[in-house]
């Protein structure tokens, strides 16, 4: 699990010379970090955002890797709990790990306007299209969600045109 002071994110020079870690942000803490898959949006201004798998927390990182804000985001899901069962593969013992059975996926991508995050939520409308959660891009309040006219799986914003994928 995380612990208070690990490091969450290492800045590499385009070099690949270590600039400095960020260490992690408290809602982190004692969290698996195999339950914390992370999905990361880079930014036109050299930050990013961090998003989660299983969870609807946001955290905007600035281009010097400090945190310009964070969020629980519209739902705020706690992490999921990370377990291992032994399991018998022939004649070899392992142990096998999963995220909780019980987990709910939350955010499947992220995508960035000039003023919006938008978060690709995995529930979906009652038509089956995708939502997504929109969020301020400088201070990382939720505005509201909306029904995309499709059921997206992933989906990218560049020059005015956001793209989606469906299956």
């Amino acid at each position: 699990a995380f612990s208070a002071g690990a490091v969450f994110l290492v800045r590499y020079s385009p070099t690949g010379t270590r600039i400095g870690a960020l260490p992690e942000p408290q809602f982190l803490t004692g969290v698996n970090p195999r339950a914390a898959e992370s999905l990361f949006l880079p930014l036109p201004d050299g930050g990013a955002i961090a998003g989660f798998r299983w969870t609807t927390h946001l955290v905007r990182l600035r281009s010097d890797g400090a945190i310009s804000w964070q969020t629980a985001g519209r739902t705020g899901l706690p992490f999921p709990s990370f377990d291992f069962q032994k399991v018998k593969l022939g004649k070899t013992q392992l142990e096998v790990g999963r995220v909780s059975p019980d987990a709910q996926q939350s955010t499947m991508g992220l995508a960035a306007t000039p003023w919006t995050l938008l978060a690709l939520a995995s529930e979906r409308a009652p038509s089956g299209n995708a939502i997504a959660d929109i969020y301020d891009l400088a201070s990382g309040s939720y505005l509201g969600s909306s029904e995309l006219p499709v059921p997206a799986v992933a989906f990218t914003y560049d020059a005015g045109k956001l793209t989606m994928l469906v299956y």
